[in-house]
């Protein structure tokens, strides 16, 4: 009787560890609990090009994966390089309401036809992006 009660014992253990290891390994990345702050930015380049520049925002809240930050729909022969944010938390400042700039997004400008262009400044984690627009003008009297 006690081998039967320790059987059942271990199978029961070992079905509870499955259990919670198979959770574990399916719990969602995020849950959710940043917001990507618009910061309205603009930007006028000559249609020649223009050297290494950069774009930021601040992203509130707390997230426990890594965030990861893009520039969508650029002009053409524009690269950006993007940057990441760790695991962690950011809040306004309680008596000024003044918030830290933690995503950023370096970017540099080949020729380009001459317009007015809308890439979005996407910050993501895998599961969720959030985004907002920013103004780029290549025109030759910046």
């Amino acid at each position: 009787m006690m081998k039967t009660i320790r059987r059942a014992t271990k199978a029961a253990l070992a079905l509870l560890a499955g259990l919670l290891l198979a959770l574990s390994i399916t719990a969602p990345a995020s849950a959710a609990t940043w917001t990507l702050r618009e910061l309205p930015q603009r930007l006028c380049i000559s249609p020649n090009g223009h050297p290494m520049t950069y774009f930021v925002a601040p992203v509130i809240g707390t997230w426990s994966t890594n965030l990861w930050t893009h520039l969508r729909n650029l002009p053409p022969n524009a690269t950006y390089q993007s940057s990441v944010i760790g695991p962690g938390s950011s809040y306004p400042d309680p008596e000024t309401g003044a918030v830290s700039l933690n995503a950023w997004v370096f970017v540099e400008f080949g020729p380009a036809p001459e317009g007015t262009y809308h890439p979005l400044f996407e910050v993501e984690d895998g599961v969720e992006s959030q985004s907002f627009p920013i103004t780029i003008e290549v025109r030759k009297d910046c």
